[in-house]
């Protein structure tokens, strides 16, 4: 049912999977990894971390200030290397601090430069009043796509 011609057509896709690639002349027997060793490798290099809940919390953090509360996020597997950078959700209506039980707005999530191999520290800002050494949480508000990442790449 395929033509000898399916390379010509517009957006034509040739998908293969099981190939095992080396170097060299002899070839060795093929290593066959689960989808969790596999994932658990692509981890060290690049984790994103989906919050896919309502309320799902990402870190509980203590209010160092009447607006910044800091938290940790543990790594699922060691990075390769310290320092990630982090990138998320930037619509921060969609997360919020619980604090004092009171929903509070966030105004800013950051990187407080401390990443280590299996933990990192991040700062959230809220506009609103908190009391200093309350502890709280970190949360997805009324959204179900807030997501923080941690990058290694190479």
């Amino acid at each position: 049912d395929n033509t000898s011609t399916w390379y010509t057509t517009d957006d034509a896709t040739f998908e293969i999977t099981g190939v095992q690639l080396e170097v060299g002349q002899v070839a060795n027997d093929f290593k066959h990894e689960s989808y969790a060793e596999t994932l658990q490798k692509c981890q060290r290099y690049f984790w994103r971390f989906n919050l896919d809940d309502q309320y799902t919390v990402a870190a509980n953090v203590n209010c160092h200030s009447a607006s910044n509360a800091y938290g940790g996020i543990i790594f699922p597997v060691e990075l390769r290397a310290a320092g990630a950078a982090l990138t998320k959700h930037e619509t921060y209506t969609d997360w919020e601090l619980y604090e004092g039980g009171t929903e509070r707005d966030v105004t800013a999530i950051g990187a407080t430069g401390i990443a280590g191999k299996q933990s990192a520290q991040i700062r959230v800002t809220t506009n609103e009043t908190m009391t200093q050494g309350n502890g709280g949480w970190f949360r997805a508000g009324n959204n179900t796509n807030c997501w923080l990442a941690w990058d290694v790449e190479l």
